[in-house]
């Protein structure tokens, strides 16, 4: 009689060793998903405070050129802080002494930055040049 209960008990040890294996595995895999998805959130957190110290350095660097052209602070705060951050003050200049001619030949991307360079200008220059 023993030898039936181990045999008994081998066989079920045979069925129940295989799945709490899988089982096993399946909490090793979405222990390994976790980590993974993780890695991928600190990867973008770290793209995102790179992206944000060079939108600052260049934010920074329009500022001092704004006001070593223009000597007003407050319009070159403005205008450093309104300008979309790819373009640096030589595209601000660029685009607003650009001719008609040059503004009219824009594909649509184009058109897009240099619509936004005439609103922030427009906008600093309303809230900060004394006008009479």
């Amino acid at each position: 009689m023993p030898l039936k209960i181990n045999v008994l008990v081998a066989g079920l040890m045979l069925l129940i060793l295989p799945i709490t294996v899988f089982a096993e595995e399946g909490k090793q895999a979405d222990i390994d998903k976790a980590k993974q998805g993780l890695e991928k959130l600190y990867q973008i957190r770290e793209q995102g405070e790179v992206w944000a110290a060079r939108q600052k350095t260049i934010s920074r660097e329009r500022y001092q050129q704004c006001y070593s052209a223009f000597g007003h602070k407050s319009f070159c705060q403005c205008l450093s802080g309104q300008l979309h951050w790819v373009l640096g003050f030589d595209s601000y200049i660029n685009i607003i002494t650009a001719p008609s001619a040059e503004i009219e030949a824009a594909n649509d991307e184009e058109r897009v930055l240099i619509d936004s360079v005439y609103k922030a200008r427009e906008y600093c220059v309303d809230k900060h040049i004394q006008t009479k």
